[in-house]
């Protein structure tokens, strides 16, 4: 069967690739890291990238997750223990808080989800997965981990990551005209984090009441939450990718307020911004030379 699928496709893969050397007080540590956007434009909207991460380090790899405003799934050949239980195919529900891992040496496909976008593959409210990691075949069955075999056996990019958007628009679902317009909702919200929630819901013929619960069901968190998260993701990417100032970063993210900035940021990541901003020079350098690269 995997055979027979991997034989009708055809192609090379796009995206933006570099190695990343993590300096520790032991040894240099290797991370292969590879991003790319789904081919199927439909798709987008709900998986906003696929990151092929592969680590060459022979001691294992420690790890913070920070928090994203979407889902991620993991299928992987190496080893991921959280919280002292091992995986290998799973299911990131949005954090709350850093979550610490450990990584073995191996390589793995990490499919991230838009905000909204896991709610399409699954009946599952996506709030049942909030702060919690999942096997995948509790959410799929036994075809999640028939897919995750299926790429392991399988060493061409293109390949795999067709493998993968094949299995989830076979599982997708229409969303409601009220679950279209709240995912409009938060889109406008990424756009523009200065609008109010009152100006957003408008067009929502929901009450506020119905509206919390509805946006929990299909985002994982409130709608506070999200807007917390949502905006130090944006302070976090900055940081990694461009050389502005700590209180420009604060204030293109929405932060007024220093001190906000500050506490959210320790509360996420536990780092003081200024603390991890100096770590990030490094990969603020390394990401402007693979950009530079792939535009060649």
């Amino acid at each position: 069967m995997c055979n027979h699928i991997i034989a009708a496709i055809h192609g090379t893969s796009k995206g933006v690739s570099g190695v990343y050397m993590l300096a520790t007080s032991k040894k240099v540590k290797m991370i292969n890291h590879i991003s790319i956007q789904p081919e199927n434009i439909f798709l987008r909207r709900f998986v906003t990238e696929f990151v092929i991460l592969e680590t060459e380090n022979e001691q294992p790899l420690r790890k913070e997750f920070v928090p994203k405003n979407g889902m991620v799934w993991a299928l992987t050949n190496l080893s991921v223990t959280i919280h002292n239980s091992q995986y290998r195919n799973f299911l990131i529900g949005i954090q709350t808080e850093p979550l610490p891992m450990k990584w073995e040496k191996g390589k793995g496909v990490f499919v991230r989800f838009s905000p909204y976008g896991m709610s399409r593959f699954t009946t599952i409210q996506i709030d049942k997965f909030a702060n919690t990691i999942i096997e995948s075949d509790s959410v799929w069955g036994n075809k999640a981990n028939e897919l995750n075999n299926c790429l392991l056996s399988h060493t061409n990019l293109k390949e795999n990551i067709s493998l993968i958007e094949d299995f989830l628009i076979a599982r997708i679902r229409k969303p409601s005209d009220i679950e279209q317009a709240i995912f409009d909702m938060v889109d406008t919200w990424d756009l523009n984090d200065d609008l109010s929630i009152t100006e957003l819901k408008q067009t929502i013929p929901l009450s506020n009441r119905q509206l919390e619960r509805t946006f929990k069901k299909l985002i994982g968190v409130n709608i506070q939450s999200y807007r917390r998260i949502s905006r130090f993701q944006k302070a976090f990417k900055q940081m990694q990718f461009e050389y502005n100032t700590l209180t420009d970063v604060g204030y293109n993210s929405g932060y007024f307020d220093q001190s906000h900035f500050s506490r959210d940021f320790k509360f996420f990541t536990n780092y003081r911004p200024n603390h991890f901003f100096e770590k990030a020079d490094f990969y603020r350098q390394l990401n402007k030379l693979i950009r530079t690269s792939s535009a060649v």
